[in-house]
């Protein structure tokens, strides 16, 4: 798999088509065949918002975990404050 968004989206399709079911770490047992979908948010916020958008393109939801000290983005900004909850609103 090529690490792209595209390979992303293709990736989600590629499970979907064998039978998983994507959940969360609260639901995961409910299914026989589950993925979880889960993110580190270490060097860009915007390109996080990027895969929110596919997931939600795709009707799926993943975990972000965020990074609250790094050299790479200032979590208490405004931009990436604004960032944070687009992502919180896409069901990220």
């Amino acid at each position: 798999m090529k690490f792209t968004f595209e390979g992303y989206r293709g990736l989600i399709t590629l499970l979907k088509q064998n039978g998983y079911n994507i959940c969360g770490y609260d639901n995961y047992s409910d299914n026989e065949k589950t993925a979880i979908l889960r993110h580190d948010i270490d060097f860009s916020v915007e390109k996080a918002l990027e895969l929110a958008s596919i997931e939600q393109e795709e009707g799926v939801s993943a975990t972000y975990f965020v990074l609250l000290s790094t050299d790479f983005y200032n979590v208490n900004s405004r931009k990436t404050t604004e960032g944070l909850r687009t992502l919180i609103n896409q069901g990220g």
